[in-house]
């Protein structure tokens, strides 16, 4: 398959701590209280001040396992196309506080405030508001490794859960995204074996599908739908989710299967 040049470019690495399971929710419950961050409200600031946290991720196959340092510094904003909140900064753990404004169809973007140590996330807007995110190093290493190449393109990264747990064995169907190549070659799972290499059969015990290389429409913004399938002996069960994808971002989706 021929790709172009890699250019997600690495300014400085991601450090990392030791990791802690921050628990990222399927749209149930309430917000995440996870202390206060600095940064102003900006437009749109008629709701209420919710915390959250932005996690760090040393492995893609287990998105809610953060780094206990390293996230610090790091510029978080909600937006639609036409509105959007000022941004603020993460301290050392990833912690921020931000007036969510009122109105629906918001999404989280996160990125890295003077580097590119990071590569910059989306997220929608919902209950849950911990944002993952990984270092260009790391995410660098994840697509040689599976000889993928990211030149104008955006990635999708989605957590399969049944009850909140992660669930094997699930594939994706179909989507409408803008893909360069068939679902078959585009999609990778989670594999037990290698944190690095993944396979392209179905999910595993993480129960992540990852998407590396989505190309972007002619007129953005580049949105579509993605739908999953889980076997479990003769029944299958499909589920479908929108994502909107962005050049050289990745959009982190969670996904409950029945």
């Amino acid at each position: 398959m021929k790709r172009a040049v890699l250019v997600l470019l690495v300014a400085c690495h991601a450090g990392g701590g030791g990791g802690d399971d921050y628990p990222t929710g399927t749209g149930g419950g309430g917000p995440i209280a996870v202390g206060g961050g600095t940064g102003d409200g900006g437009a749109g600031n008629a709701g209420v001040q919710i915390e959250g946290r932005v996690c760090l991720l040393k492995d893609l196959r287990h998105p809610t396992v953060c780094s206990g340092t390293g996230a610090g510094g790091l510029l978080v904003s909600l937006a639609t196309p036409t509105t959007k909140t000022a941004k603020v900064t993460t301290d050392d753990n990833g912690q921020f506080s931000i007036v969510a404004p009122l109105g629906a169809g918001f999404t989280w973007r996160v990125t890295g405030a003077t580097d590119q140590r990071i590569v910059p996330s989306l997220m929608p807007f919902g209950t849950d508001h911990t944002i993952p995110v990984i270092g260009t190093e790391d995410y660098n290493t994840l697509l040689g490794a599976n000889h993928q190449v990211i030149v104008d393109e955006g990635s999708v990264v989605v957590r399969v859960v049944s009850g909140g747990a992660p669930i094997p064995h699930v594939t994706v169907a179909s989507t409408t995204l803008a893909l360069e190549v068939a679902v078959k070659d585009a999609a990778f799972y989670d594999d037990d074996r290698s944190q690095d290499v993944w396979n392209q059969t179905d999910t595993q015990s993480g129960g992540v599908v990852w998407i590396p290389v989505v190309a972007l429409s002619p007129s953005p913004p580049t949105t579509g739908t993605i739908t999953l399938a889980r076997q479990d002996g003769a029944t299958v069960t499909t589920v479908t989710t929108a994502a909107t994808v962005e050049s050289q971002w990745i959009t982190f989706l969670t996904m409950n299967v029945p």
